[in-house]
C-alpha cells in the first residue's frame, strides 16, 4: 500500500488530478478537456457541471490506476476570479461560470473608477479596478440566477464550488489567495470587507467562509468509496500554488505561462500606494500570510494560438518553432484581444501588428509572438524594480517552457535569469506541497529533489533597448488607435 496525497488542478481548458507519492513524486495523473464557451463578444463562459463531472471523472481513473495508493489528502489549485452562483447544500450550479477573461463588465467598472472609488478598493485590496477580478462578475452572475436565489445561495470562485461539492455540502470555504483576487477581500483585516460588498451588490451572506491555505476545510462526502473520509487540506488559486510550488521568496519569482501569464514575486508587506502593479496575497500558513506583487498577462498563449491560426500554422507549437529561422524581428506584436491589463489597465486598446513590410516573413511574425509575452512581463518587471522589489530570478512553469526557444527569448527580453523545473504541473505540485503542509508532512514531502534548466540573459543591452522602444511604440499605437 502506498501513501500519497492527490491534487486537483482545475484549468481553464482542462482538468488535471495528479497523485504524489509522500516524498513529492508523480505517481500517475488523469485528465479531462473542458469547454470553453465564448457566446458574446467578451464573454466567456464555462459549464459548471461539466467541471464537476471532470473532477469525477478524473479522480474515478486515478484511484483505478492505482489501487494501491492510500490518499492522505486531497488539496486544490483552480483557475482564479472565475466565478459561479450555486447552491451550498448540495453544490448544485445556479449559472454558467463567468471566466477569468470575461470582460461584459468593463463598463461596471468604468463606472465605479469615474464616482471615485478606485483608491478604496485599491487601499482594501491591493487591486485595480478591472473586470478580470471577481467583483462586478460576481453581481453579474446574481443576476443571472435571479428566481433561483434561496438562503443556501453561493457565489464564489471555483475553489468554494468544488470544495462543497467534494465535501457533500459540509464545508462551503474558499482559502486567502482566492479571496483576494475578488476586490471584495480586505487583505490587511483579513477578512470581506462590509463596505466593498455593499458598493458591489454582494451580500456577505451569500461568500464563502475564508480559512487558511493550509487548513483541512472538510473530508471528502463524495460518491467515490475509496476516498471516503479522506481530509481535504490545502486549496490555492493555480498561480499562488505554483508560487508556494516552486519554493519562492523574496527575490526569487515565479512566471507562469498559460493561456494568459502571472508573474509574482514574493514581499514582506502589502505594498499598496499607487503603483500600477498590484498586491496580493501570495499564500497563507495558519495566521501568517505571504504577500507579493503580482501582474497578470490577459494573453500569453492566447496570442500564440490565435496567431498561429491567422497564420495557418498547425499549433501554437509550430510558430513557436518557426521563431527559431530568426534571431530578431523588425516587428511587433500586441496581442491585446480584450485590452490591457498591468501596468495599462486599458480595456480599449486594441490588437496590433506593427511594421509589417512586403518582405517580411513568417519567422519574422513568428518571433514577434513569442516576444510579445515577454514584453507585456518585462512592462511589469521594470515598474516593479523601479519601486524597489528586487528580482534575481523567475522560476517559470506552464506549457510554453517546453520550448527552450521561448524561454531563452523571454528571459532575454526580461533581463532576468530564468530557472525551469523538471516538475510539470507546478501548480499542481504547489497545491500537493500545501496538502502536506497541513498535514504536518511536509519535511519528507520536500525530501525529494526538483532539478533547474537555468537560463541565462544573453542579449546585449542595445539590442534590449531597442526592442523595448519598438515595444512601447507599439503599446502608444494600441492604446491610441480606439
Amino acid at each position: 500500500m502506498k501513501l500519497g496525497y492527490i491534487a486537483i488542478d482545475e484549468g481553464t481548458t482542462n482538468c488535471k488530478v495528479l497523485a504524489y507519492s509522500q516524498d513529492g513524486a508523480v505517481l500517475a495523473e488523469a485528465s479531462r478537456t473542458l469547454t470553453l464557451r465564448n457566446p458574446a463578444a467578451g464573454h466567456f463562459e464555462q459549464d459548471a457541471a461539466e467541471i464537476l463531472s471532470a473532477v469525477d471523472d478524473a479522480l474515478a481513473q486515478l484511484l483505478a490506476d492505482l489501487p494501491d495508493l492510500q490518499v492522505r489528502g486531497i488539496s486544490i489549485s483552480n483557475q482564479r476570479e472565475s466565478v459561479v452562483v450555486f447552491d451550498c447544500a448540495t453544490a448544485t450550479p445556479l449559472t454558467p461560470v463567468i471566466g477569468w477573461q470575461d470582460s461584459r463588465t468593463t463598463h461596471a467598472c468604468q463606472h465605479l473608477i469615474d464616482a471615485g472609488w478606485s483608491d478604496t478598493f485599491r487601499a482594501a485590496t491591493g487591486l485595480h479596478l478591472d473586470p478580470m477580478y471577481s467583483a462586478t462578475k460576481m453581481a453579474a452572475a446574481l443576476d443571472l440566477a435571479q428566481g433561483s436565489i434561496t438562503a443556501t445561495t453561493r457565489v464564489g470562485t471555483i475553489d468554494a464550488l468544488l470544495i462543497t461539492h467534494l465535501t457533500g455540502g459540509a464545508t462551503c470555504a474558499t482559502d486567502p489567495t482566492n479571496a483576494s483576487r475578488t476586490l471584495l477581500y480586505n487583505i490587511h483585516a483579513a477578512t470581506w470587507d462590509p463596505q466593498l460588498c455593499e458598493v458591489m451588490r454582494i451580500p456577505m451572506e451569500a461568500l464563502p467562509q475564508v480559512r487558511a491555505s493550509n487548513s483541512i476545510f472538510g473530508t471528502y462526502g463524495g460518491t467515490l468509496e475509496r476516498l471516503a473520509g479522506v481530509p481535504v487540506v490545502g486549496v490555492l488559486g493555480d498561480s499562488h500554488a505554483a508560487l508556494y510550488g516552486q519554493h519562492c521568496s523574496e527575490g526569487i519569482g515565479k512566471v507562469t505561462f498559460g493561456t494568459g501569464s502571472s508573474i509574482m514575486i514574493p514581499t514582506a508587506s502589502a505594498q499598496v500606494a499607487t503603483s500600477p502593479v498590484d498586491t496580493t496575497i501570495g499564500f497563507t500558513l495558519d495566521t501568517k500570510v505571504t504577500y507579493a506583487r503580482e501582474g497578470n498577462v490577459l494573453a500569453a498563449g492566447a496570442g500564440i494560438d490565435t496567431a498561429a491560426d491567422l497564420l495557418r500554422f498547425p499549433s501554437g507549437k509550430d510558430l513557436v518553432a518557426a521563431a527559431a529561422d530568426t534571431a530578431t524581428t523588425p516587428l511587433t506584436y500586441v496581442p491585446a484581444f480584450s485590452g490591457l491589463a498591468a501596468p495599462w489597465w486599458d480595456r480599449d486598446a486594441v490588437g496590433l501588428l506593427v511594421g509589417l513590410r512586403r518582405d517580411s516573413t513568417n519567422a519574422q511574425v513568428a518571433r514577434a509572438v513569442i516576444e510579445s509575452v515577454g514584453h507585456q512581463l518585462a512592462d511589469i518587471v521594470d515598474v516593479v524594480r523601479a519601486e524597489g522589489t528586487d528580482l534575481a530570478l523567475l522560476r517559470a512553469d506552464g506549457g510554453l517552457t517546453r520550448s527552450p526557444l521561448f524561454v531563452q527569448a523571454t528571459a532575454d527580453i526580461l533581463d532576468v535569469a530564468i530557472e525551469t523545473a523538471d516538475q510539470s504541473d507546478i501548480s499542481a505540485y504547489g497545491a500537493a506541497r500545501m496538502c502536506a503542509t497541513g498535514l504536518g508532512e511536509l519535511a519528507e514531502f520536500d525530501s525529494g529533489s526538483v532539478a533547474y534548466t537555468r537560463f541565462e540573459p544573453h542579449i546585449a543591452h542595445s539590442q534590449r533597448q531597442q526592442s523595448r522602444r519598438q515595444w512601447r511604440d507599439a503599446i502608444n499605437r494600441s492604446r491610441t488607435a480606439a
